[in-house]
């Protein structure tokens, strides 16, 4: 590398801190150069190696495969859940219908005696 005059370096060295803080503004702290660097980079004597970025290359990362056919099952311990049976109606009541107490307050009104004596009851309740 030829002399420099110690004003010439001071210069380089000022020219690649500003160098250095647009690159981590861009957020490209992998890039930045020692001021060596940064003088054989401008002068084009040699091109500066740096070392390979950490980060792993998205481009050629390729996702993991699966090498078995079946996947077993989670199991806790607690055991198995067997399905309960469906519900279905008796037929002991018989439903009139439904009746709106206040508001959306429903209330389900019975084909027997007490429940068409609540049913009155309920409609004099409504405003």
């Amino acid at each position: 590398m030829n002399r420099m005059s110690v004003e010439q370096y001071n210069l380089y060295a000022k020219q690649c801190k500003e160098h250095n803080k647009h690159l981590r503004a861009k957020y490209m702290h992998s890039q930045q150069m020692t001021t060596d660097e940064y003088i054989t980079y401008v002068r084009n004597t040699t091109k500066p190696v740096k070392q390979e970025h950490t980060k792993r290359n998205k481009l050629n990362w390729n996702p993991p495969v699966r090498t078995t056919r079946e996947v077993q099952s989670y199991s806790n311990g607690i055991g198995n859940v067997t399905k309960s049976e469906p519900r279905q109606y008796t037929g002991e009541r018989r439903l009139l219908g439904i009746a709106t107490m206040h508001k959306s307050n429903l209330v389900p009104v019975f084909d027997d005696e007490e429940g068409k004596k609540q049913a009155k009851e309920l409609a004099k309740m409504r405003r």
